[in-house]
């Protein structure tokens, strides 16, 4: 698993983000209020696949949240949520859930840093 990286990495890159927006600040925190909405119900559909040993649906499931993340320039979830999509589409689940409680882990750090650095303003 090539997750030490990750810790090094900022949770988010709002700059980028916002320059993503054509620096529409507005767009960014309604993008940001998805993330927050939706992302509850993809760990738990992630989960779910995790806990069924559900090779596609860890895959499918992994992707969304990658996809996701990756609007904020997430990258250690992006990477993370990779490593899992990956697994999911070799069928190769050994650590997947490990891996998961890494990503959870992120998921829960890029969600405070969402509250902290876009949706205060």
């Amino acid at each position: 698993m090539q997750t030490g990286t990750t810790q090094m990495q900022p949770l988010l890159n709002k700059q980028a983000a916002l320059s993503r927006m054509g620096g529409d600040e507005e767009i960014l925190k309604l993008l940001a209020q998805a993330f927050l909405e939706d992302i509850p119900a993809m760990m738990q559909d992630l989960q779910a696949a995790v806990n069924l040993k559900d090779a596609m649906g860890v895959h499918h499931q992994a992707h969304k949240i990658k996809g996701l993340s990756a609007n904020f320039d997430a990258h250690p979830v992006v990477q993370l949520a990779a490593l899992l999509e990956a697994r999911g589409k070799q069928h190769d689940l050994t650590g997947i859930e490990v891996m998961f409680q890494k990503l959870h882990t992120q998921v829960d750090l890029l969600t405070q840093a969402i509250h902290q650095e876009i949706m205060v303003n």
